[in-house]
């Protein structure tokens, strides 16, 4: 696609003004400055308009945003957009420049523009509190195992923020399909007059996370609503029916004319979960009223739900869901979100790990400790749990909600980080047969791997800020020496 044709796409509701090559090629905008962002993209200028929740999103002065244009000329951006004001700058000289009197609704517009030219590309965004990334990481390896050939744009990150996901949109005429992973940040922004929702929007869980923005469970299921807002022509709402608050979610997606599709245990849901085998990851399913069974090789029954969004979403895209049901059984979650791994032990033979150190929240805690709680009875289970955060005034209330769920995994051991998790072993004192608390992670890795056996099965799962990430990369770098 070239400048040229983006021209001719833009409709006459937005104002703006071309300076320079319109043959040259125009492979997205960017609007974080990291040199891998911004080479070969267009940079946008955020102006005032960047706004979430009717405050300023941006956080630079007038002279921090003419610093960062100059970086991003510098990193290789092959184009710009910004205000008239720049139109004098000896910085955009010899440049291509899109100059615009709002920034943000040029990009949304040029979004609109594209998807007019590209019809047939289909964008899946998934949000929730919990599983969003597993979920986008199978919906893509399924895409991608159906069209091997095909290019997949599967952000590796979580688009917090509203510039971030929007620059993200920019670049999906580039590939059969896009996976982005929205976090609620970046739905709070008034979609109303634009016409770039997904395709296909996804909400995994509602769960006690980030309650210091939301207040309580209802706000985080009205801000992760937002994703339903304004969707095009047959646009797909999926949505977990067992979750808190599904009624907030599915009213939303019904009041703005999306088609309703649901998933779960319950009776009710389009896509059911009947039982699942952790021996074996064996899931049995109802599906458009017909029984299927699959295998995940990736363990844990949150998975088994993930795999429900799945298919889902294959289904409403029209594609050999049953094939790409079939290559779940090579799918393995991202590092750090339940990847299971044989780790060696310097005496011989080897245990388990469950790596769940990238986060954490209340419900994939849960999720993490029911797993680890079906493992083979005759292995010793072992838990690593660090404090969960960003939860606001709830933080004694929701880490000691998890003491029922502790109790039910049967643990041989806890090894506890984090003043909240310390503070409710206190209250608890027989969680384990063995419990110790740690006041750093570095003295928990001097410790732990001597203490494994053969068989062992070891779940490490916190918040990132934790750095409980440490221990398991020490494990999955070093073994338990």
């Amino acid at each position: 696609m070239t400048v040229a044709d983006v021209i001719e796409a833009l409709d006459d509701t937005v104002s703006f003004e071309y300076r320079g090559n319109t043959e040259q090629l125009f492979r997205g905008a960017a609007t974080s400055l990291r040199r891998g962002e911004v080479r070969r993209r267009f940079w946008v200028v955020r102006d005032r308009d960047w706004t979430r929740r009717r405050r300023d999103f941006y956080r630079g002065s007038a002279s921090s945003a003419e610093g960062d244009l100059a970086a991003a000329i510098e990193w290789g951006a092959e184009g710009v957009i910004c205000g008239p004001e720049y139109k004098d700058s000896p910085l955009l000289e010899g440049m291509n420049v899109f100059f615009t009197p709002s920034t943000i609704d040029f990009t949304c517009r040029l979004i609109e523009a594209q998807r007019r030219l590209i019809r047939g590309r289909r964008t899946i965004a998934v949000t929730g509190s919990a599983g969003k990334t597993t979920t986008t990481a199978m919906i893509a390896h399924c895409l991608q195992a159906l069209d091997p050939e095909s290019s997949i744009q599967h952000n590796d990150r979580n688009r917090n923020f509203l510039h971030w996901a929007l620059a993200y949109q920019t670049r999906t005429h580039r590939y059969a399909h896009s996976v982005p992973e929205i976090s609620g940040a970046a739905l709070s922004h008034d979609w109303d007059h634009y016409a770039i929702s997904p395709d296909v929007a996804i909400v995994t869980s509602i769960a006690e996370a980030h309650l210091a923005a939301h207040g309580d469970l209802a706000g985080v299921a009205r801000d992760k609503s937002n994703i339903f807002k304004s969707p095009p022509p047959d646009g797909a709402a999926v949505i977990n029916i067992d979750t808190p608050y599904s009624e907030v979610l599915v009213a939303t997606a019904q009041s703005e004319g999306a088609k309703l599709i649901t998933y779960g245990e319950s009776p009710h849901a389009d896509l059911r979960l009947k039982d699942y085998d952790l021996a074996t990851g064996r899931v049995r399913a109802s599906i458009g009223g017909s029984e299927v069974e699959y295998t995940l090789s990736a363990k844990g029954k949150h998975l088994a739900m993930n795999s429900l969004a799945t298919l889902a979403t294959l289904r409403d895209l029209g594609l050999d869901w049953q094939s790409g049901m079939a290559s779940l059984e090579s799918f393995v979650p991202p590092v750090g979100r339940g990847q299971e791994a044989a780790v060696p032990l310097p005496g011989g033979g080897e245990f388990t790990l469950l790596d769940g150190s990238y986060n954490a929240n209340p419900a994939s805690m849960r999720a993490a400790l029911a797993s680890l709680g079906e493992s083979a009875p005759q292995s010793r289970r072992i838990a690593v749990l660090g404090d969960i955060l960003e939860l606001g005034t709830h933080y004694e209330e929701v880490h000691q909600s998890l003491v029922p769920d502790i109790h039910a995994a049967h643990l041989d051991s806890l090894h506890l980080v984090g003043e909240n998790m310390h503070a409710m072993q206190r209250g608890n004192p027989h969680l384990a047969s063995d419990v110790q608390c740690w006041s750093t992670v570095e003295e928990l890795i001097s410790h732990l791997p001597s203490t494994l056996r053969p068989g062992d099965v070891v779940l490490i799962k916190g918040s990132g800020a934790t750095g409980l990430k440490a221990l398991a990369a020490h494990f999955l770098t070093s073994g338990s020496s």
